[in-house]
């Protein structure tokens, strides 16, 4: 059972190769209201669906301004909210990552930054995060936590005070396999 919608969304789709209508129910109108569709994968449906989880999951360039400062952003798909979203010091924003599992969000400061403290404020959920700092010489550090939480939790990465110049951090979703939505509300770094 689909809408028209639906059933224009299927055919403009390639994973389809056959979109058939057996019935449609009308409004009172006579716009349509449901059809019974009988839907046959496309031949190449395997192929189409890796690429279509490969552009998924795919870094996209992108930039902030945070606190006057213009940072080079590289992430996951962000299908709703915005990278001004996730940096505006508000929770209540957030930015979702629809795509891969994990979640990968990049980060560049223009001038390293005397850094002691990342701040992470997610949706509730089941959470690995693994976080990477790189120095102003060029040095990796790598830190991880694992968060059960049913309400929205902030999690505190606690960063040797140096000099950053990068961020990488990897949100994954525990049991949710290789696709996953990430509710991302804040991220500060002090």
């Amino acid at each position: 059972v689909m809408t028209a919608d639906e059933v224009q969304m299927a055919r403009a789709s390639r994973r389809f190769g056959q979109v058939l209508i057996d019935t449609t129910m009308r409004y009172p109108d006579g716009s349509d209201a449901f059809s019974f569709v009988r839907l046959g994968y496309s031949a190449n449906f395997d192929q189409i669906v890796a690429e279509d989880r490969a552009a998924r999951i795919a870094l996209r360039n992108g930039q902030v301004v945070v606190k006057g400062q213009r940072l080079e952003v590289r992430h996951t798909l962000l299908d709703a909210g915005s990278l001004g979203d996730i940096f505006d010091g508000d929770p209540r924003t957030l930015g979702r990552f629809n795509g891969g599992n994990p979640a990968i969000l990049e980060f560049a400061y223009p001038q390293p930054k005397e850094s002691s403290r990342l701040t992470i404020v997610l949706s509730a959920g089941n959470w690995d995060l693994t976080v990477k700092t790189y120095s102003d010489s060029g040095a990796e550090t790598i830190y991880r936590k694992t968060v059960e939480s049913r309400v929205d939790p902030t999690i505190d990465f606690d960063l040797n005070p140096v000099k950053v110049s990068a961020f990488h951090i990897e949100i994954l979703q525990r049991g949710a396999g290789q696709e996953s939505i990430v509710h991302l509300r804040d991220i500060i770094v002090s």
